[in-house]
Order: structure tokens, then C-alpha cells, then sequence
């Protein structure tokens, strides 16, 4: 027998990736949806978001609050660094969630088209990390949002659609969506009572203007923004009230001097910056997304795939924040023992790792539908998603809140605040709760409406033979 010293030193010391895989984080329904490319992309794009960017959240956050960068994150010497390592990752391509008839990658260098499954995961992994969100381009989504508006239904204009897609791709500017209404509940689109009078060109279509009169409310980045998508009403005239709104694009420098007012909002600097916008005899090209009279149905599609990566990035911040939960449990002591050892904390963080499984499940299962059924028939999954992940998601926040003291209202110290903020704005942004549950269970009762209604005509088919 060999001495001990003369024996192979098998031993290796355990990578993350073998004690904590990557496919723990994939349910398992929708595992054998990946291949091994996608796991691939997955493992690096978690390796980037543990490594590089959540040990320098709080980093980020003090240099965006005390050297107020928060206005230009691309200047932070965080954002900096962290863009020539995404490139040394293969990451730097921003990833666009669509379906694949009729798009190429080689349309342009900078993107990659994705599945909706494929982005689902990405979004997951990399709502952990505020940075990550940024460099991802899901801080907000909004650009996001415009470009599959734009892939989906064009515009009036091929050469401007064109521009404004390579543009938006390689972040060279940004978009803002204006439907909200001060005067009237944004819960409901239909309300919308800003109007565009379109003036049609007397040689040809491009000398085609519009008129825009109104005023929208709460508009996030809309004065940094070069690119508007406003709902109008643009078909008075309509009798099917769905018909009567129009997606109207404009290019921010085409609009005619004192004919737009823009005035700040105060808000929590957390959600970011919020404008009203008024438009008297704003006179600017005409370019409307899609047809005329298709802006809500358009408008519907859009909040739908956006809201739904939103909440995908709300269970990443949910994950972050039962690590964190963890970690401080592990640190404190209360009354001679650590709070890891405390049997309500045990309780709780059950019950909070239920619900994060529960919301990621669900946006998962909304995820699937897209892609194979369409959005339009995922409607009913993903207005189970907007209504049941950001309320659960904020209250998991607010519990690790609480177990982490004042500490974790310090912005500078922890990104708990911050995610808080987040989470609980998305519970207003896109419709309140209960608007939510009403469209649900509206939606429910034309089911079971069309369900009875069938079964009834084919059980008296039957009495009848």
C-alpha cells in the first residue's frame, strides 16, 4: 500500500458552478427548453452578475448619489469599467426578446435576437444586481419596449424606422412611452384625451403632418429622451371606441419651438425622473406605429411583453434580497445566538422562498405561451403576473427591510431601498392592483361564459341522438 504522500492528489476545490449550479435557478418545467448554448450563455451572464457587479452595487450607488451621476451613468468610473469586462465576457450585444419569423441577428451588429424563454432566464439573473440591470438595458425597459414595438408593427416612415432602431440598439438614445393623463384615470387607456389632427400632403404622402394638442402626465425621462411614442386620438369619428387611438411617433427634433412645454415633477429619486408634457399646435411630420386606430390594441402588446421582464427582474431582486436576509441573519446576534438560528426567521424565509418560486413559476409559464401561442393569447398569464408579482416582491423587500434595521434604509450601504423602490412603483405604473384583478376576473367570467355556453349546445347535441 502507498504511503499517503506518495498518492494522487485528487482533491479539487469546489467552483461555484459545482456547488451551486446554474440550473437550480431554472424550474424545471422549462429546463429541457434550453440547449446547451443557452445554459452556456446563462452560466457566464451569472458569473458576470455574482462577481463583477453585485460586490460593487453599493459602490455604484454611493458614486451615483454623492457625485451625482444618477444623470449620466455612463460616466461613472463603475459603469466604465464594468463595460470593457462585459465585452471581454461576449455579453456586450444587447439581448431583444422576439419571435424569430422575419428578423435576423444581421440586421443589426449590435443586438441578438432572443426567445422569450431564453430572455426570461437573462432577465432573472440579471435582476439581482442594480448595475446589471443598467448594463442589460432592463433599468427601465422602455427602450426595450419601443424597439419590438417598432420590429412588430413599423411606421409610416421605413428610413426613420431604420435609424431609430440601429439607434436605440447601440443605446445612442433614448425613448420615452406618453400615455398617462393627469385629468383622467390612467388605470384606462381609453381615457385618453390628447388629439392629433393629421393633415395629409397634397403631392405626397411624406409631406403628411400632424397636429398634436393635449397633455400628458408622468412621464418617466421624457427630457432626456429623443424618441416619443404618444397615444392620441387621431379617429373621433369612430364608432367602436377601440378604434379610436392612434401610437403617434416623433422624432424630438422635429418639434417646432414653444409648442411643447416640459415641466419636472418632484419625485423619490429611486424611480427615476418624471415630466408633464404639454403639446399646443405641436405641427411635426407624420409617423404613426402601425395602422391608424390599432394604438391600443399596440399599446396592450407592448405593456404586456415589458411588464412581464419586469417582473422577471423583480424575482432576480426578490432572490438578491433573501441572500442578503441570509447573510445578515448569519451575521447578527440576538440574545446569545445568530438569527439564522431563530425560528421565525427560519419560517419566514420559507415563506418568502415560496413566493419567489411561485412568481417566477408563473412568469415562466407566461413566458411559454408567448412563444408558442403569441401575446395575445398569454394575455390571461401575464395579467396574473402583473398582479401577483410586484405586490409580493415589495413585501418580501420590506421584510428584509425590517430584519436589516436602519441599515437597510441606508441607499449607500445596501441596495435594499432602492430595489423597494422599484418594486413598489411597478404596482402603479403599469395599472393599479385592482384594475389588475378586475381585467382578470373579467377575462375569467367570458371563459367560463363561452365554456357553458359550448358545453351546453353540444350535451343537447347529444340528448338529442
Amino acid at each position: 500500500m502507498p504511503n499517503v504522500s506518495d498518492r494522487p492528489k485528487t482533491y479539487k476545490k469546489p467552483a461555484l458552478e459545482d456547488v451551486d449550479p446554474i440550473t437550480n435557478y431554472i424550474p424545471a418545467s422549462v429546463l429541457d427548453k434550453f440547449d446547451e448554448r443557452q445554459l452556456a450563455r446563462f452560466k457566464k451572464v451569472r458569473k458576470f452578475v455574482e462577481f463583477e457587479c453585485l460586490p460593487l452595487d453599493t459602490i455604484f450607488l454611493q458614486e451615483s448619489i454623492l457625485f451625482e451621476y444618477k444623470n449620466d451613468w455612463e460616466t461613472c468610473p463603475v459603469i466604465i469599467t464594468l463595460r470593457k469586462k462585459l465585452e471581454s465576457y461576449g455579453l456586450h450585444k444587447m439581448f431583444v426578446p422576439m419571435d424569430h419569423g422575419g428578423y435576423d441577428n444581421s440586421l443589426n451588429e449590435n443586438w441578438e435576437i432572443v426567445n422569450m424563454v431564453e430572455f426570461a432566464m437573462i432577465a432573472f439573473l440579471v435582476g439581482r444586481s442594480v448595475i446589471a440591470s443598467y448594463l442589460f438595458h432592463l433599468d427601465d425597459l422602455i427602450n426595450m419596449g419601443t424597439i419590438q414595438v417598432l420590429l412588430r408593427h413599423g411606421c409610416t416612415n421605413h428610413e426613420i424606422w431604420v435609424r431609430m432602431i440601429n439607434d436605440l440598439v447601440s443605446n445612442n438614445i433614448k425613448s420615452c412611452l406618453m400615455v398617462s393623463e393627469r385629468d383622467v384615470a390612467g388605470s384606462d387607456a381609453l381615457n385618453t384625451q390628447t388629439k392629433c389632427r393629421i393633415i395629409e400632403g397634397k403631392e405626397n404622402e411624406a409631406d403628411s403632418m400632424m397636429v398634436l394638442n393635449g397633455e400628458k402626465w408622468f412621464i418617466k425621462d421624457a427630457h432626456d429622451s429623443e424618441v416619443w411614442l404618444i397615444l392620441c386620438v387621431t379617429e373621433p369619428e369612430e364608432g367602436n371606441i377601440y378604434r379610436k387611438h392612434s401610437l403617434c411617433l416623433v422624432n424630438r427634433n422635429d418639434v417646432p419651438p414653444y409648442t411643447t412645454k416640459i415641466e419636472t415633477i418632484d419625485t423619490n429619486e429611486g424611480i427615476g425622473n418624471f415630466y408633464q408634457v404639454t403639446f399646443k399646435d405641436c405641427k411635426v411630420p407624420l409617423n404613426i406605429v402601425g395602422e391608424r386606430g390599432e394604438g391600443y390594441q399596440i399599446l396592450q402588446t407592448k405593456s404586456s411583453i415589458t411588464r412581464l421582464f419586469q417582473c422577471l427582474k423583480l424575482c432576480g431582486m426578490g432572490q438578491e434580497s433573501l441572500r442578503l436576509s441570509n447573510k445578515r441573519a448569519a451575521e447578527r446576534k440576538v440574545f446569545g445566538s445568530t438569527l439564522q438560528k431563530n425560528e421565525c426567521f427560519k419560517f419566514e424565509l420559507a415563506h418568502w422562498r415560496i413566493k419567489v418560486e411561485t412568481c417566477k413559476l408563473l412568469c415562466f409559464n407566461a413566458a411559454i405561451k408567448c412563444d408558442y401561442e403569441g401575446v395575445k393569447a398569454a394575455r390571461e398569464e401575464i395579467g396574473m403576473v402583473k398582479a401577483v408579482t410586484p405586490k409580493e416582491i415589495s413585501s418580501l423587500v420590506d421584510w428584509s427591510i425590517q430584519l436589516h434595521g436602519c441599515y437597510g434604509l441606508c441607499p449607500t450601504r445596501t441596495p435594499l431601498s432602492h430595489m423597494w423602490q422599484v418594486s413598489r412603483s411597478s404596482r402603479i405604473n403599469d395599472a393599479p392592483d385592482e384594475s389588475l384583478i378586475a381585467q382578470l376576473g373579467r377575462l375569467e367570467i367570458s371563459n367560463y361564459n363561452k365554456f357553458q355556453k359550448t358545453y351546453d349546445q353540444e350535451l343537447l347535441a347529444l340528448a338529442g341522438k
